[in-house]
């Protein structure tokens, strides 16, 4: 069961950011405001921030979704998104045998994105920052060759429900092509406290008990 003080705090991030996204549409819809589509895709650098010491590494995984652009006035625009975000890391044993944890989570950013004067009249880099809340779908831990999928409500998860935190990025746009870097960190431990994993060859390894999430993403978007 996930302790009070970490549960509510996603959902209660996410309910603002919701509601900014409908207060805005609903406000500016007499001005018709401009509003783009654009698939997005790439990548997740993820692993777990965590002051324990415990041979965290990175973990690659694909991610994509949609995102949504509303033009305000000026050089700003409100850029909500939907995700499959996938995230994870490898705990490394001390005598091999390295466990690997992976959770796919479905992620709610919503931020605002800030539009710097173009390079050369084609190329317009932007900056953007806002938040997230994340629900967690499914999740799977693997040692070796085994690997097994995780029942939402069981004890031994690695990852919690529920995620939410910050995400800042960089990025560039061509025509409707942009390249976006972005790192997100999460506000809340996503860490279960005394987990571990459940597999015979590797009984003695254990992950930390305590940490947030931290992704790098990678990504590509075509229609803004």
């Amino acid at each position: 069961m996930l302790p009070s003080r970490f549960s509510a705090l996603p959902v209660a991030a996410a309910a603002p950011l919701v509601a900014l996204v409908l207060g805005l549409c609903a406000g500016s819809a007499p001005a018709q405001p401009s509003v783009e589509f654009a698939p997005r895709i790439g990548a997740n650098i993820a692993t777990v921030a965590s002051d324990a010491d415990a041979g965290l590494s990175r973990k690659t995984s694909l991610m994509g979704g949609i995102a949504v652009r509303i033009q305000i006035p000026g050089p700003v625009s409100l850029q909500p998104e939907l995700l499959v975000s996938p995230k994870g890391t490898e705990v490394s044993a001390p005598e091999g045998g390295d466990v690997r944890f992976s959770a796919t989570y479905v992620e709610l950013p919503v931020m605002l994105r800030g539009d710097l004067p173009p390079i050369r009249g084609t190329v317009t880099p932007f900056v953007q920052g806002g938040g997230y809340a994340a629900v967690k779908m499914f999740e799977q831990q693997s040692v070796g060759g085994l690997s097994g999928q995780l029942p939402l409500d069981f004890d031994q998860s690695f990852y919690r429900r529920f995620d939410g935190g910050l995400t800042a990025g960089i990025g560039a746009a061509v025509d409707r092509l942009a390249v976006t870097a972005r790192y997100s960190y999460g506000l809340v431990e996503t860490v279960q406290d005394d987990i571990g994993p459940t597999f015979e060859d590797n009984p003695d390894q254990r992950p930390p008990e305590d940490g947030s999430s931290a992704v790098w993403t990678l990504s590509v978007s075509f229609g803004f």
